[in-house]
């Protein structure tokens, strides 16, 4: 029974004589953390960690013995890089940025640098984040927490996902991402196994790695039903204007994958709070004190922020908020003395009206933390601290103040301590 529970995949091959030590049990309670905010009720969700390995595919049956051993998607997935180079020789996962002109790269993050796990798991949600956290997102709120998915970010991950589960881990050269100032490419070890035309026609769904396929969907990641590459063509061409394209090469049989766009680096960097306000159109320079009236904002096609229809009696409701605007920066003030020049009226009475534009940076800070920890799970301060590029001491402070809100759980002692989201 065990044996026929997928079909012939390069994967499924059983690791005979290991068992769960070749499991990085960091990873896999990462994993567990994922599976558990998709599917909070799920019965797999309280089985003891080989249970819920053989139940996502992780571990498999052998008849000979009557025993269970890793298969090579569990390795491939939570296995530690020494552990899984036994077994795949050739096996490497290699992230680049040379977006920087006259630099190497910037950024670099290969399964060989021996400071992470380097499996399969781990590198999708580290290299996810390097690929999507510039990239332009429209605003907008769901509730009181930003949407900050969106068909691009979609596509871009689909394009990783695609990747990792297609890859021959057996052939040679590895599985390589880079981001340049053309945009991504996604290189993969073997070639498509159905026709690229077949592919980008949808319908037809056939990774090479099934078990995988399989475990990445069950935390919410891939697409079904062949919908992973119509995914990623509508995804980037909608945005960038510019078809995807794949290509194969032989000797040794590789895919690329190129996601490319003219002036991709004037595009890509733009930060979120260049179009978060749809209500300000300009706040002039960063550090700059900006002269406030019913008629500019900074520049002639700015809309008015405040005018003397809204502001100067104790009824009317700011048309600026601290969560609403874009730049964290500048602090304009808005009174008698700050309003324009000597030739201009003010509209606004003699109390100063003041935008603590900071709170916009705290806004964004907390939801970078909340959307780490749902994509990771169980993790330490300083692990958030490092992928958020945030200091140790202000992540502290967000942690706690998320554990005062019933909004995550820090679990263990005060030095191996992690938080975790509280599901809904």
């Amino acid at each position: 029974m065990y044996r026929d529970s997928y079909p012939v995949t390069p994967d499924a091959h059983l690791i005979r004589r290991r068992g769960l030590e070749v499991f990085c049990m960091d990873t896999v309670h990462k994993y567990r953390s994922n599976f558990k905010m998709v599917h909070p009720n799920h019965v797999w969700a309280t089985l003891e960690d080989e249970e819920f390995l053989i139940k996502i595919g992780a571990m498999g049956f052998d008849s000979d013995d009557a025993r269970f051993y890793p298969t090579g998607a569990g390795l491939l997935m939570f296995g530690c890089v020494d552990t899984i180079a036994q077994e795949y020789p050739a096996y490497l996962l290699d992230y680049q940025d040379i977006s920087a002109p006259g630099s190497r790269w910037v950024d670099r993050l290969t399964s060989s640098g021996g400071e992470w796990s380097g499996n399969l798991f781990d590198f999708f949600f580290a290299v996810s984040d390097k690929l999507t956290f510039n990239l332009p997102r429209p605003f907008s709120l769901k509730g009181l927490f930003r949407v900050d998915d969106t068909p691009l970010h979609k596509a871009v991950r689909e394009a990783l996902l695609n990747t990792l589960v297609n890859a021959d881990y057996s052939a040679s050269r590895g599985v390589v991402v880079r981001k340049n100032k053309n945009g991504f490419i996604f290189e993969n070890p073997g070639n498509f196994r159905i026709s690229i035309k077949e592919a980008m026609g949808g319908g037809i769904s056939d990774p090479r790695n099934i078990i995988l396929f399989k475990m990445f969907m069950l935390i919410g990641l891939g697409e079904r039903a062949g919908s992973g590459i119509p995914a990623i063509v509508d995804g980037w061409e909608k945005a960038y204007g510019e078809r995807p394209v794949w290509t194969d090469s032989h000797n040794p049989d590789r895919t690329t994958l190129t996601l490319h766009c003219r002036n991709f680096d004037d595009v890509l960097f733009r930060k979120d709070t260049d179009e978060a306000d749809s209500t300000i159109k300009s706040v002039g320079n960063s550090g700059a004190n900006q002269s406030v009236n019913s008629e500019t904002v900074g520049n002639s096609e700015a809309k008015p922020l405040v005018n003397s229809e809204t502001v100067g009696n104790s009824e009317a409701k700011p048309l600026v908020n601290s969560e609403t605007v874009g730049n964290s920066e500048a602090k304009p003030l808005v009174n008698s003395k700050t309003v324009g020049n000597s030739d201009v009226k003010p509209s606004v009475n003699s109390e100063t009206v003041s935008i603590d534009l900071t709170e916009n940076k705290v806004y964004r800070n907390q939801q970078k933390i909340i959307s780490y920890l749902s994509r990771h799970g169980l993790s330490s301060s300083s692990e958030i601290s490092e992928a958020l590029s945030i200091s140790a001491t202000q992540i502290r402070h967000y942690l706690k103040q998320f554990i005062n809100e019933g909004k995550i759980e820090a679990i263990g002692t005060y030095r191996d301590r992690r938080y975790r989201l509280i599901p809904d």
